[in-house]
């Protein structure tokens, strides 16, 4: 709370230094809000290193929200730099499968169900190029974004089936749900799927998600007087996946893309 309240502090003391006369000030606040959509980016390589389980991963995009405060600094009569903070909900589908034959020669087959909601604060710094000084103008920008994690739930639905030739078939269903940011010991509820009969799997004990992420930004958006509509891109080069969880290779990054309006505050 103290690094965003030095944030807000900075902005302010940049707003109150601007003359309120200046219809082009140097340093230009607006506030920022709309919606999000986030998904998760596994490269082909991570599939491949988990080819023996039979391994596949479908991610879904879901919507979130996001809003904050930036800063526009003007650099020459067209270029502009941008920082701020913005908080971002963000809420990510993915259904994963999984075919493969145990030391105990018993096959199992997997198919879950997982909704990543997570809560962020952004950091962007970025570069803008403004077509016209007139009030009625094209944007575009490129840059940079940290991301800090604040605070998630990852819910887990799934169902698995074995098979033996010396128990038969059996069918079950799995649930979990936990922070994914805490060291707290996690476990996937498992039930029979015919019975009351209720088992615990305890998960492997530490983080699931890295708390901080960095990446490329992109914008394109249109200036009308005060107001601003824009789209945007956020593409995340870390991988999220803390490897002190995950016993192979297995890399997720973030995408997320940004529908915002805006209104200038000098």
């Amino acid at each position: 709370m103290k690094k965003i309240s030095l944030f807000l502090t900075f902005f302010l003391m940049l707003q109150i230094g601007v003359q309120a006369q200046d219809e082009n000030p140097k340093v230009q606040l607006a506030v920022r809000a709309g919606l999000n959509g986030s998904t998760l980016l596994i490269p082909k390589s991570t599939i491949q290193n988990e080819s023996a389980f039979g391994y596949n991963s479908t991610q879904k995009m879901k919507l979130g929200a996001t809003a904050g405060l930036v800063a526009d600094i003007r650099l020459k009569e067209k270029l502009y730099l941008q920082t701020g903070i913005l908080y971002t909900w963000q809420r990510t589908g993915q259904t994963q499968t999984a075919q493969y034959t145990d030391s105990s020669a018993v096959y199992h087959s997997l198919t879950s169900d997982n909704i990543y909601t997570t809560h962020h604060l952004k950091v962007p710094l970025m570069l803008f190029y403004h077509s016209s000084a007139e009030k009625n103008h094209f944007v575009a920008g490129a840059g940079i974004y940290v991301d800090a994690a604040l605070a998630g739930r990852i819910t887990y639905n799934g169902s698995e089936v074995t098979s033996s030739s010396s128990e038969g078939q059996k069918s079950y269903i799995m649930a979990g749900d936990f922070n994914p940011y805490t060291k707290e010991p996690k476990q996937i509820r498992y039930s029979l799927a015919d019975d009351e009969f209720i088992n615990t799997y305890p998960l492997k004990e530490g983080r699931v998600l890295n708390r901080m992420d960095f990446g490329i930004s992109m914008e394109l958006g249109y200036q009308i007087s005060q107001f601003y509509i824009g789209v945007h891109a956020d593409f995340g080069l870390l991988n999220i996946m803390n490897p002190n969880f995950t016993q192979h290779k297995y890399v997720q990054r973030n995408l997320n893309f940004q529908l915002m309006v805006g209104y200038r505050i000098n």
